[in-house]
């Protein structure tokens, strides 16, 4: 309800919001995914150096300005340090300069004190649950639209191609949420449809 839709455009960093991202993306909901990992390696005195970098590399994947409009961009990530979707949200920000204001929020549920009072919110996902208990063992890159990819000369281009487990996990989700009309995003649902989807994987694996 504090990000409606229809005043903003999400945008997922890495592999860790692909369920989010996924349910937007079912919904019809305006949604961008950023194959992009490490970023807390490069390190705070390493990231003028690679600010050009990283603004090319976001640009590759953002829609045109005329998609976004005058929508705000709402930067998603997992994280327990609060760097990389740090980093994330200052490259966006000056990407879009003044035109898109930026703000973050963290898929956790406390905001590590190097956000605070820098326009990030946290979702606030229960410690004790599956939602976050995946999150935090990076459970869903298995699922995620791209595979892990640096910014480094040795990092495989194959990575930022479109994996068929994005698809297929969509294709899962289209199931659930034929099943469960409710409009509002839930965990729950979602954890449905992660583990429908292993169930068929074993089973196609199995010999």
């Amino acid at each position: 309800r504090r990000f409606p839709p229809d005043q903003y455009h999400y945008v997922g960093i890495g592999r860790s919001p692909t369920p989010f991202l996924r349910y937007f993306t079912e919904r019809g909901i305006d949604s961008t995914t950023i194959p992009i990992s490490g970023l807390r390696r490069l390190g705070a005195s390493a990231i003028p150096a690679w600010r050009e970098r990283l603004q090319d590399h976001f640009q590759k994947f953002l829609p045109a300005p005329s998609v976004i409009g005058a929508k705000k961009i709402l930067v998603m990530d997992y994280s327990a340090s609060g760097d990389s979707i740090l980093i994330a949200r200052d490259t966006l920000t000056e990407i879009f300069r003044s035109k898109n204001f930026v703000e973050g929020l963290v898929l956790n549920e406390d905001l590590p004190e190097n956000l605070e009072g820098k326009d990030f919110a946290t979702a606030r996902i229960p410690r004790d649950s599956l939602l976050r208990k995946n999150l935090r063992s990076s459970h869903y890159d298995s699922f995620a639209l791209y595979g892990r990819y640096e910014l480094r000369p040795d990092s495989r281009a194959e990575s930022l191609n479109p994996r068929v487990e994005y698809e297929e996990l969509g294709v899962m989700l289209r199931e659930h949420m034929r099943r469960d009309r409710k409009i509002s995003f839930s965990g729950r649902r979602v954890e449905a449809c992660i583990v429908s989807y292993e169930r068929l994987l074993r089973r196609a694996r199995a010999p």
